[in-house]
C-alpha cells in the first residue's frame, strides 16, 4: 500500500531512513561495520544516502527509497526515473566504493533477479546473454539498464561492463511495520542499558546531529555514555571497541596507582602531545622519555583522558603488565584481541585517527628469555604500517 501524498509521505520516507541509518549504527557497535557517514559532501554523496565503511575498508553507499509510489514493484525504467541507475553508475565507477545497497520496502525482483545471476556467470558475457536472460522480461530490463548505462546490450565489452554493475547491486527491504521497529529496539538493548526506544532516538538524534561527519564506534559509544544510556557491562561484550575500552580502562587505573598524592598535576607536555596528534602533518611517531619520578606516567594518563574527551580512539598496551610472548598468542590471550593491535585500532577508528600507547617499553629487557620475540613484537607494532626509516 502507498503512503499518502504530501507532507505526510515525506515524513514517513524520512522515518524509513533514519530507521535503517539507526540500524546501521548497530553494526557499527556489534563490530559487523566500523564507519559510517551520513549525507557526504560533493561528488561522493550524489545519488546516496550514506557511505558505510565495513572491515578490511569495504565501502558500500546506500540510497534509501521507501516505495514505488502505487507500483509495489520497481522496474528498471522506475529505478532510472527516481535517478538510481545513474547513481549505480556513479558510485560503481568510484575506485573507493565496492557495493551499491538499495533499500526500499518496495521490491526490485528482476533487477535483483539479474544481480543474483549476474554473480553466477562467471564473469562471462557470452554465458550470461545465452543462459542468464532466460525470459523476456529479463532481456527487456537487461536492454533498459543497458541503454540507462550507455551499454550496448549486444557487444561482449559493454556486457561485461553492466555484469560489472550488476554485481556489487545489493537490495535491502529496511525496517517499516511496527514489528520490525520493535525488533530494532529490541535489539538495539544488546547495546546500552535503556528501553530500547530511547536508544533507537537518541542514536537517530546523534546521527542526525553529525550529518557529513564520520561515526564510528568510539564517538557511538561515548554519546551513549552521555546521554546516560551506558553500553553493556564490556565483560559480556566481546566487540573489538569494547576490548579495547577494556584495556584504556585498566591502563588509566594503572597509571593513576603511581600519581604522586593521587593527584594529575596538568602539565603543558600533555598539550603539546595532543596537538602533534591532533595535526594531520604532526609526527606520526612520538617518543616521551624522562628519569624516574619526572611526571611521564601522569602525562600520559592527561593524554589519555583528552583522547577519551575528543573522541580519539586510542589503544594502549603497558608491556611491564602485558608482556610481550609470540604474536597471535600475545594478542589473543594477553591482550584479548583477535588480531593484530593496529588492525583492531584501525577497525574501531574507520577512517578517522587514531593513536597506539606502547608504554613501558624498557620493560622488554626483563624478559631475557624472550627478548628477541619481545622485541620483534615491539617492533612490528610499532612498524605495522610503514617502517621507521619511512617516518619523518
Amino acid at each position: 500500500m502507498s503512503q499518502e501524498f504530501g507532507g505526510r509521505s515525506d515524513k514517513f520516507g524520512n522515518e524509513f531512513e533514519r530507521l535503517w541509518v539507526a540500524s546501521l549504527a548497530l553494526r557499527i557497535l556489534d563490530g559487523t561495520a566500523t564507519s559510517l557517514l551520513w549525507e557526504p559532501l560533493g561528488s561522493a554523496g550524489n545519488g546516496i544516502e550514506l557511505r558505510l565503511t565495513l572491515p578490511e575498508e569495504v565501502v558500500e553507499v546506500h540510497q534509501c527509497k521507501i516505495e514505488n509510489k502505487t507500483q509495489g514493484n520497481w522496474t528498471a525504467r522506475a529505478l532510472q526515473s527516481a535517478g538510481v541507475v545513474d547513481a549505480i553508475r556513479h558510485q560503481i565507477d568510484r575506485p573507493d566504493v565496492d557495493r551499491f545497497v538499495f533499500v526500499s520496502r518496495d521490491p526490485c525482483r528482476i533487477v535483483d533477479d539479474l544481480a543474483d545471476r549476474a554473480g553466477r556467470c562467471n564473469n562471462d558475457p557470452h554465458s550470461f546473454l545465452k543462459y542468464s536472460l532466460s525470459s523476456k522480461k529479463h532481456r527487456d530490463e537487461f536492454r533498459i539498464l543497458c541503454q540507462c548505462w550507455q551499454l550496448e546490450a549486444s557487444v561482449a565489452e559493454d556486457v561485461s561492463r553492466a555484469i560489472h554493475y550488476l554485481q556489487r547491486i545489493v537490495t535491502e527491504r529496511g525496517f517499516w511495520q511496527p514489528s520490525e521497529r520493535l525488533k530494532l529496539e529490541r535489539e538495539a538493548r544488546a547495546f546500552a542499558k535503556g528501553e530500547g526506544k530511547t536508544i533507537i532516538d537518541s542514536v537517530i538524534r546523534f546521527l542526525s546531529e553529525s550529518l557529513g561527519n564520520e561515526v564510528n564506534a568510539t564517538t557511538l559509544r561515548q554519546h551513549l555514555r552521555v546521554s546516560n544510556l551506558p553500553p553493556r557491562d564490556m565483560l559480556d561484550d566481546l566487540s573489538v571497541a569494547a576490548t579495547i575500552e577494556r584495556l584504556q580502562s585498566v591502563f588509566q587505573r594503572s597509571l593513576s596507582g603511581v600519581l604522586a598524592g593521587n593527584q594529575l598535576i596538568p602539565r603543558k607536555e600533555a598539550g603539546e602531545i595532543l596537538t602533534d596528534l591532533t595535526n594531520p602533518d604532526g609526527p606520526r611517531l612520538i617518543l616521551l622519555h624522562g628519569r624516574s619520578g619526572y611526571g611521564k606516567s601522569g602525562v600520559l594518563l592527561e593524554v589519555t583522558h583528552r583522547l577519551i574527551q575528543s573522541a580519539i580512539p586510542f589503544l594502549p598496551i603497558r608491556l611491564d603488565s602485558q608482556r610481550p610472548e609470540s604474536g597471535d598468542v600475545y594478542f589473543r590471550d594477553i591482550l584479548g584481541l583477535d588480531d593484530h593491535p593496529v588492525r583492531c585500532l584501525l577497525s574501531v577508528a574507520g577512517n578517522g585517527s587514531a593513536v597506539l600507547v606502547v608504554d613501558q617499553l624498557d620493560a622488554v629487557r626483563w624478559t631475557a628469555s624472550h627478548s628477541e620475540s619481545a622485541w620483534q613484537i615491539c617492533r612490528d607494532l610499532i612498524e605495522f604500517n610503514s617502517p621507521l626509516n619511512d617516518w619523518d
